[in-house]
């Protein structure tokens, strides 16, 4: 082994690559490599970073946000793994390899003096254990890329057996959510839904404060009658007996229930399992630049998301009145499933249904949506769906419906889930769709 590679033969291996099957019909990929490797030879790769790349390659306008606009990342991902593809099969002769290591943007390049059938079999998370030098290292940017995870190189026999368990463990998801796994050329985002609710205030004013640029509602005298009466009988410093008068603010953008916010924590966690590309936004941002650009997890029910009400067509089970309603029921189901949602105070807790239901949209996209009556639903349906020992079975059942098939792009499970103390602690499959 070398530890010296030159600008023209750097140059050569990049013009092979971009002939490969994996580049010769990506332009906006070819030319990211093109870029970056020329930055390299010209010794300015340690400039390189996400905003520049975005104008200089993705055609960015002057100021875009790359927190709020990920292209580079997620292409920065898509790169990654073709490279991977091109020297597991076309390329694993070349002596010369490109390498874009996670949490940077500076290409590495590495000189193979023996390449054998050992070294070509081994996964794609091995290629850092090849025996082979590192030519030069250009300092990252900056210490990670927002989006992505930074993980050490895999070495060993017990790491190697570690990746092949969760491949064999996980493997199956790449069907279950297709394009949602496919990292060319859109990332996922997931959407937090945002409810209507309202919060009591009170003040000594009988002239309510606006919050928000929106007007206060006053308490009826009924409901008041539940409520303190004046400072003295509240837990104030100041008490000074005066009148309190009690008011609702209506808001619609403050609040995501707990149950969703942790459904998002294991989707992204399962997206991060299988390598995907994801971030987090809520329900009030969805339209349709966004539903463009990324492939889409909803959480919540679509009543709480204008958009996906608007956008999505109707599943078989629709929810109306904490009651799922089954459109077409097919044998030993029932024609509705109601939400026990007014035991919730009870010591025996109660019962919710939700749907996990995957639509493709009309530019190829996919929105899958994940959604039960109640927050802690919503968290039971995130656990299951996240959990491959729960979700095998559904797949399968998918799968054999589909013998000689594609996987369905469409599909959706009535899912029923038992709660207790906030908590879901049983879920079990009702219907497959």
């Amino acid at each position: 082994m070398t530890s010296d590679v030159s600008a023209a033969e750097i140059r050569q291996e990049v013009d092979k690559v971009l002939k490969s099957e994996q580049f010769r019909n990506s332009d906006k990929l070819s030319r990211f490599l093109d870029y970056i490797c020329a930055k390299h030879i010209e010794g300015t790769a340690s400039q390189l970073n996400e905003y520049l790349l975005g104008l200089e390659v993705f055609d960015r306008k002057p100021g875009f946000s790359p927190s709020e606009d990920s292209i580079v990342r997620v292409r920065a991902h898509e790169l990654r793994r073709r490279l991977r593809e091109y020297y597991t099969g076309d390329g694993q002769a070349s002596r010369i390899r490109i390498t874009l290591p996670k949490g940077h943007y500076a290409p590495e390049f590495t000189r193979v003096v023996d390449v054998d059938a050992h070294d070509v079999s081994m996964t794609p998370r091995q290629e850092d254990s090849i025996a082979r030098t590192p030519v030069q290292r250009t300092p990252p940017t900056r210490p990670s890329i927002a989006g992505e995870s930074r993980r050490p190189a895999v070495q060993g026999p017990s790491a190697s057996r570690s990746i092949q368990k969760a491949r064999e463990l996980y493997g199956f998801y790449g069907e279950l959510l297709g394009e949602l796994h496919e990292p060319d050329p859109q990332s996922t985002l997931i959407n937090l839904s945002n409810p209507k609710v309202m919060f009591s205030f009170a003040c000594c004013s009988p002239t309510p404060p606006g919050y928000l640029g929106r007007p206060s509602i006053p308490i009826t005298p009924q409901l008041a009658k539940h409520l303190p009466a004046n400072t003295n009988d509240v837990a104030l410093p100041f008490a000074t007996g005066n009148p309190l008068h009690h008011f609702l603010h209506p808001t619609d953008d403050e609040f995501t229930g707990m149950g969703e916010a942790v459904c998002a924590f294991h989707l992204g966690r399962l997206l991060q399992i299988l390598d995907r590309p994801v971030h987090i936004t809520q329900a009030r941002f969805l339209a349709w630049d966004k539903a463009s650009r990324d492939n889409l997890i909803v959480l919540g029910l679509p009543v709480m998301n204008e958009w996906v009400e608007a956008n999505l067509a109707a599943p078989n089970f629709r929810f109306v009145s904490a009651c799922w309603h089954n459109t077409e029921p097919q044998p030993g189901e029932e024609r509705s499933y109601r939400c026990e949602l007014e035991a919730v105070s009870s010591a025996r807790g109660f019962t919710d249904y939700g749907i996990i239901f995957m639509q493709p949209l009309p530019n190829g996209n996919r929105v899958l949506l994940l959604a039960a009556a109640s927050s802690y639903g919503t968290l039971g349906l995130g656990e299951f769906f996240c959990n491959p020992d729960r979700m095998r079975p559904v797949y399968e059942t998918f799968r054999k419906r589909a013998i000689g098939k594609p996987f369905p792009s469409s599909y959706e499970v009535l899912v029923k889930i038992d709660i207790r103390d906030s908590l879901p602690i049983g879920t079990s499959v009702v219907a497959c769709r």
